[in-house]
């Protein structure tokens, strides 16, 4: 359920003050529309530590949040295909705040980059730069800051291995599972290798599953019909006509 809304520390100040002043909590908790136990904890956490500054607590702060669980049970629920690999790139919290499947946020062009660099060496500041070039303070800031601190504004490889197939070739991929249902894992591993792309089927399926359009197809099996079989049915067959 997670902790409950802590009050604003200049709220519980004035509260403070109202019961030096000598009001009483129902007063006081009418007066600033609050509950009288919030009140009453209040003055006893101040008449106790001798201040309203709420300590931080002990213990590993939770890595997911109520909407994060959601997100992932709405996700699982849709595609029942999904599992918690896959559940797990869906998490703001294990990849930089996006999806895997959504890829990385889009980089600014260097060119830009420079542009702004030069802007903050001229002396303007955040928002005018972000107003000239059409870009997000934040964005201003992140640039400005990583040039102060690495005097460059190139980005860095980063580390892991890099993803074989692109959105564009999962969508592609997709889109042939989705008009030829007939199509195998195996079959598309071999497109793939036509057009230069080497992966493992697994690869594929892997992919594939992640796509909600996709839809899984069983090979149909049938009774196995033995030769001692097929002539009982015949015998009742010809049994029933008579």
């Amino acid at each position: 359920m997670g902790s409950s809304k802590q009050l604003p520390s200049a709220l519980k100040i004035k509260m403070i003050d109202a019961h030096k002043a000598g009001e009483g909590y129902k007063k006081i908790a009418k007066r600033f529309q609050v509950a009288v136990s919030s009140v009453r904890n209040v003055i006893k956490k101040w008449q106790f530590t001798g201040t309203v500054e709420v300590k931080l607590r002990s213990g590993r702060p939770r890595k997911f949040s109520e909407r994060t669980v959601r997100r992932i049970a709405r996700k699982a629920n849709h595609n029942p295909h999904f599992t918690a690999v896959d559940l797990r790139t869906l998490t703001p919290q294990t990849l930089s705040q996006q999806s895997a499947a959504m890829g990385s946020s889009k980089q600014l062009p260097s060119t830009l980059k420079i542009n702004m660099i030069d802007a903050h060496k001229a002396g303007e500041g955040y928002k005018k730069i972000a107003k000239r070039f059409q870009v997000a303070v934040s964005s201003v800031r992140n640039v400005i800051k990583k040039w102060q601190l690495t005097g460059t504004v190139e980005v860095k490889l980063r580390s892991g291995r890099p993803r074989k197939l692109s959105e564009r070739t999962v969508r592609i991929i997709a889109r042939k599972a989705n008009e030829n249902p007939r199509l195998t894992a195996k079959d598309l591993q071999e497109d793939l290798a036509d057009s230069g792309v080497v992966v493992h089927c697994s690869t594929v399926q892997r992919h594939l599953h992640k796509y909600d359009s996709v839809k899984s197809h069983q090979k149909k099996t049938f009774p196995v019909s033995s030769p001692q079989n097929s002539v009982s049915e015949v015998c009742k067959g010809t049994s029933k006509q008579a």
